[in-house]
């Protein structure tokens, strides 16, 4: 009975896992490649171990190194085809939905609202992109919640130092996914120092001196890496607005997915979390001013809070003064889970704080049931299998390539005897296919503006560009693509010279 009983509790929450990895595995069937997938395949999986590990010759942020690592080891099994290189996201999914689940019960520990927490931390499909496409930021995502709930247990009885090692691991993993990270890496040292000497006031060399061995072994392995990419300015990507608008705001519009909800969203939610984020703060600060932190509830708030707020502070520290563009989109995406723990975090530690007043308990029960819910419902409702929202114009790459081929073969041309143009946005994609598709291995490209041989097809994005304009004047537009916003034009010009 009791084995029934625990299967019975467990039952929502394998089934709202199930979901979210099926959904993630069904688009990482469907979705063609991307971009910048096709770049992490052909310049590092497939290259040498050295250049996978230093970008020494092909010096590139788009190198998420351990995932080039995984997709260079899962390709002896499986190869480089589509899905097989998405393998290490799906497994990296595994574990951050199981850590999600842990952190849930960690932190708010009450029954009713242990699910809903599970279902916002694992249900947004911008999130959930991250892990059905060749990126780093899936494995970062993992990794990061994953050491977040070892660095809790370890708060929560300090005697276990292998929690706090794991932590480090951990999260020291999650840099290797995705440099960004390191922002974290930075806060853990400003939390675990906060913590020892304001709040346990013992084993301050001890933490420190563990935390300093890893980040010894941090350094040695990003330091060739992280030089030949400043170097070469490659960390380039980000917003120069500041952490408001680009980091928080502009992170919101793209969890608002695909524009669902439009303006009501990016509008309203990034004041709520703010809201939430301030509160925290305040309440912290009378924990420790009242000593009140003597308990997991209000330990885990602290030390949540204090990581967001120094990792906050980190980013915008550089912005201003190292003129370091600030995390924006996808870079930006780590900030979502912690805002998310705060949430859960701040309303079970004002929970078990009025623990007699029932009335005040359900009042937060309903407030955060309610914004759990909007949660949940927005990002189901934006639930889609058909393209990723910023890699749209990759949507519909090998239906492009197949229409082409079969335009040609109907007048007459085998695959060998015509050339198409692309435009930029394609660059690293038709030589994947070409190279990893069988069916594809004999189509010729070239990329816009660089053209030798006259073009029969011109693949052209549906944006406006002068140059691209001027020669769209003097196509004949034979087949739109709807969802990619890609227009196959043909020049009639060259069919007499290529026949």
């Amino acid at each position: 009975m009791p084995n029934l009983f625990l299967y019975r509790n467990s039952l929502p929450y394998l089934l709202a896992g199930f979901s979210v990895f099926a959904y993630c595995c069904v688009r990482a069937i469907l979705l063609d490649i991307t971009t910048d997938e096709s770049y992490t395949v052909m310049y590092y999986a497939s290259d040498t171990w050295n250049e996978v590990l230093t970008n020494i010759q092909k010096p590139s942020a788009n190198n998420h190194i351990l995932n080039s690592i995984l997709v260079k080891l899962s390709s002896y099994l499986f190869g480089f085809k589509v899905f097989a290189i998405r393998i290490p996201s799906l497994c990296a999914l595994i574990l951050y939905i199981t850590f999600s689940y842990k952190l849930s019960k960690l932190i708010v520990q009450r029954k009713t609202l242990v699910f809903l927490s599970f279902c916002i931390l694992i249900s947004n499909p911008y999130l959930l992109e991250m892990f059905s496409l060749a990126r780093g930021y899936g494995l970062s995502l993992a990794f990061l919640v994953t050491s977040i709930y070892y660095l809790l247990k370890y708060l929560h009885n300090s005697n276990k130092t292998v929690n706090l090692v794991l932590a480090l691991f951990l999260l020291l993993l999650a840099v290797y996914s995705s440099f960004i990270i390191i922002n974290v890496w930075l806060a853990f040292a400003g939390f675990l120092f906060i913590f020892q000497v304001f709040v346990v006031k013992t084993g301050l060399f001890k933490t420190l001196g563990i935390y300093l061995a890893f980040s010894i072994i941090l350094t040695l392995i990003i330091w060739e890496p992280v030089r030949v990419n400043i170097a070469h300015n490659e960390f380039y990507y980000g917003g120069v607005l500041g952490i408001v608008f680009d980091s928080i705001y502009d992170l919101f519009m793209c969890l608002d997915y695909d524009n669902v909800m439009g303006s009501n969203y990016f509008a309203f939610m990034p004041g709520i979390f703010f809201s939430i984020f301030f509160i925290s703060i305040f309440s912290i600060f009378n924990s420790v001013r009242y000593k009140y932190i003597n308990n997991n509830m209000h330990i885990n708030l602290f030390a949540i809070t204090i990581i967001l707020f120094i990792v906050l502070a980190s980013i915008g520290t550089q912005f201003t003064l190292l003129g370091t563009p600030v995390a924006k989109a996808r870079t930006a995406l780590f900030l979502f889970p912690l805002m998310l723990l705060n949430l859960m975090a701040l309303v079970s530690c004002y929970f078990q704080a009025d623990v007699t007043k029932a009335k005040s308990n359900l009042i937060i029960v309903q407030i955060f049931s309610g914004l759990c819910l909007i949660f949940i419902f927005h990002d189901i409702s934006s639930w889609q299998i058909t393209h990723s929202p910023y890699w749209r114009y990759n949507a519909e790459n090998k239906k492009i390539i197949r229409f082409i081929q079969s335009s040609a073969s109907k007048l007459g041309y085998r695959q060998n005897q015509f050339q198409s143009a692309s435009t930029s946005r394609l660059e690293r994609v038709l030589p994947y296919y070409a190279k990893y598709y069988s069916e594809f291995k004999f189509f010729k490209y070239q990329i816009l503006p660089n053209i030798d041989n006259k073009p029969l097809y011109y693949i052209l994005y549906d944006d406006s560009d002068k140059q691209i304009d001027s020669l769209k004047q003097v196509l004949t537009p034979i087949q739109s693509f709807s969802i990619s916003h890609i227009t196959v034009y043909i020049d009639s010009s060259a069919l007499p010279t290529l026949k």
